[in-house]
């Protein structure tokens, strides 16, 4: 299963359906502290958010560091910030 992981994670095809700006990422993050006590997990709360269906990413149990590179890599576009 680690295997099928990390080749996800390095694979370049991947087009995320949508992109989100770095001010979005950083407003929901502030707020996630709400879902993580309601028991959500940081990955399943990110899809909830943003409307992503990412299976990946909100069925993980990786440690936060972990699914923020993730995120960041796939969903974050950071050029051209949304103010």
């Amino acid at each position: 299963m680690g295997h099928v992981v990390s080749a996800i994670m390095q694979s370049k095809t991947f087009t995320p359906i949508k992109q989100i700006y770095l001010t979005q990422y950083v407003e929901w993050k502030n707020q996630y502290t709400f879902d993580g006590l309601r028991g959500l997990r940081y990955g399943q709360s990110f899809c909830n958010h943003f409307d992503i269906q990412d299976n990946l990413l909100y069925y993980t149990t990786w440690d936060v560091d972990q699914i923020e590179d993730y995120i960041m890599k796939q969903y974050i576009q950071t050029s051209c910030s949304k103010q």
